[in-house]
């Protein structure tokens, strides 16, 4: 016990601890003291405790005791006659607690004691018992690498992530090879991947281009042309663009009209008959629906910003 004594003009009597109360029960304050008897030792589950104490002044009933507990406590408390430090929930560490009492409540005169206060933390929330289990958990995960290693899964993960990205060059070799077989029609295919879908596409792009002026173009005259039953021409196509053979063929003669028209000199009548449509009201229909303007529009507005961007 440390005790430390303002300068006083008269004599001030010891304050000594008289009790120790731990979860409302009293102990034996003795038992809880260090050897040296310095400190009072607790562990966390008697981290909810109090102190009590007196100034050994028999004659002088207006006694009045304020206390703080260093690391704990933020300020001091209010001069009282209450003589007992209460604490709930301290957590573990080390702390210091001083307590001060003046004879009366206009002195400005006290005299102060001290005494330290160890509250010992459980075994598992020691240092060494945190580091003891991170140990542990690496001893674990060791063990565990080692037995995964020991059963070929690394080099398995190795050899599938090795074949995956020969995938992906695959699949990157097969877009290019889509791109130079289809050209522009490309993106009316997103499903078609495989080179053999490819070639199908391909050869029904060909056809339909070769065969693009003859009114009879359709789904059963592309089917006859693959030599395959129209109704699974028609369920396979459909797979690998999400539209129609018809639906296709009527894109594909718009696009085309739309083509000649740029590229040629050749009169509406005729580009209509060279995409092999007999109806022009039909034809203009289509296109307007297309291009939202009518054929003879359409030329001269993309003829005159090719002009004008021609003379800039």
């Amino acid at each position: 016990m440390n005790d430390s004594q303002s300068s006083i003009p008269e004599y001030y009597p010891e304050l000594i601890l008289r009790k120790l109360i731990i979860d409302r029960g009293e102990v034996n304050l003795n038992r809880f003291y260090s050897a040296d008897r310095k400190q009072i030792l607790l562990s966390e589950e008697q981290n909810t405790f109090s102190l009590q104490f007196v100034a050994l002044d028999y004659l002088n009933s207006d006694i009045e005791y304020a206390y703080i507990l260093e690391g704990y406590d933020e300020k001091w408390s209010l001069f009282s006659k209450e003589n007992e430090a209460m604490f709930k929930n301290v957590p573990p560490g080390e702390y210091l607690l001083r307590i001060r009492y003046k004879k009366d409540v206009l002195d400005t005169v006290y005299k102060e004691y001290s005494v330290a206060i160890k509250i010992a933390p459980f075994w598992y929330h020691t240092i060494w018992a945190y580091l003891t289990l991170v140990l542990l958990i690496i001893l674990c995960l060791a063990g565990y690498i080692y037995k995964l290693h020991r059963k070929g899964f690394f080099e398995r993960l190795a050899r599938a992530w090795a074949v995956s990205k020969g995938l992906g060059e695959i699949q990157q070799e097969n877009l290019l090879v889509k791109a130079s077989a289809l050209g522009n029609w490309v993106a009316f295919f997103p499903y078609c991947n495989q080179p053999e879908q490819i070639t199908f596409i391909q050869r029904i792009i060909e056809i339909i281009e070769e065969n693009l002026d003859k009114e009879e173009l359709g789904p059963t005259f592309l089917a006859e042309r693959m030599h395959i039953s129209p109704r699974q021409f028609s369920r396979k196509f459909k797979d690998l663009s999400g539209i129609t053979p018809s639906d296709f063929i009527k894109k594909y003669r718009m696009e085309k009209a739309a083509q000649l028209l740029l590229e040629t000199d050749m009169s509406i009548q005729e580009v209509i008959e060279s995409i092999g449509i007999s109806s022009c009201p039909y034809f203009y229909k289509e296109f307007a629906d297309k291009y939202g303007t009518t054929p003879k529009n359409y030329r001269a507005h993309h003829k005159a910003g090719t002009l004008t961007e021609s003379e800039s």
